[in-house]
């Protein structure tokens, strides 16, 4: 404490000063370090790589513009004679439609078993609606 206190001397550090500041959870790295200092240890803090970015109102919503025309380049929705329409989600997602759009005529066990396959093999996530089914 009586290097400290030499170091700075307008405000006195005592044993309850640093005991009261690691209660409360305040105590300033460059505290820490000189203490590590005083004590022999040498001390280096690594920051970490996260970064927080707070873009300007116009920016951002630039992004979040191009996020939804993204967003719906990646969506397709075809009729399906089984189901009502089919969603089909994912980069992928026009190879996925024109394969299902090969075969309109599939029964609709034969429908679900080709989306399982096209889900699987072209990573595209597919849903149906039955708002309006043929029977």
């Amino acid at each position: 404490m009586e290097k400290m206190n030499t170091n700075h001397p307008d405000t006195p550090t005592t044993a309850q000063n640093i005991t009261n500041k690691l209660a409360r959870e305040t105590i300033k790295f460059s505290e820490v370090v000189e203490i590590a200092e005083l004590l022999g240890y040498s001390v280096e803090f690594i920051p970490h790589n996260r970064k927080v970015y707070f873009p300007a109102s116009e920016e951002r919503n630039n992004k979040l513009e191009q996020i939804a025309i993204k967003a719906e380049e990646d969506v397709i929705k075809i009729p399906s004679p089984n189901f009502g329409e089919t969603i089909i989600y994912g980069t992928n997602a026009q190879a996925a439609a024109d394969q299902l759009m090969k075969q309109p005529t599939l029964s609709k066990s034969a429908e679900i078993l080709l989306q399982h396959r096209l889900q699987k093999e072209l990573n595209v996530l597919i849903s149906v609606t039955n708002s309006h089914v043929s029977q």
